[in-house]
C-alpha cells in the first residue's frame, strides 16, 4: 500500500491563517479553530499544505485498506 501524501507537518497554523488574503476568512478561521479546539480538546495541526486537522483517526475498510 502506498503511504498517504497528506501527512502532519510542523507548519504553524497561525502563520497559515495569517496568509489568507481575506480579512473575513482570517477572522472566520480563527473562530472555527477556537470552536474545534473546544470540541475536540486537540491542538490544530497542518496536514499536507492546506488542511487544518484536530487529532487523528485510524480507519480500516473491509477490503483491508487502512490509514489515518
Amino acid at each position: 500500500m502506498k503511504p498517504s501524501k497528506t501527512i502532519p507537518t510542523i507548519n504553524k497554523v497561525s502563520l497559515f491563517i495569517d496568509q489568507l488574503k481575506s480579512h473575513q476568512q482570517r477572522k472566520d478561521s480563527r473562530v472555527l479553530i477556537e470552536l474545534m479546539v473546544k470540541i475536540t480538546n486537540k491542538k490544530p495541526i497542518i496536514w499536507g499544505t492546506s488542511i487544518i486537522g484536530f487529532g487523528t483517526y485510524h480507519y480500516k475498510h473491509k477490503s483491508g485498506r487502512e490509514g489515518d
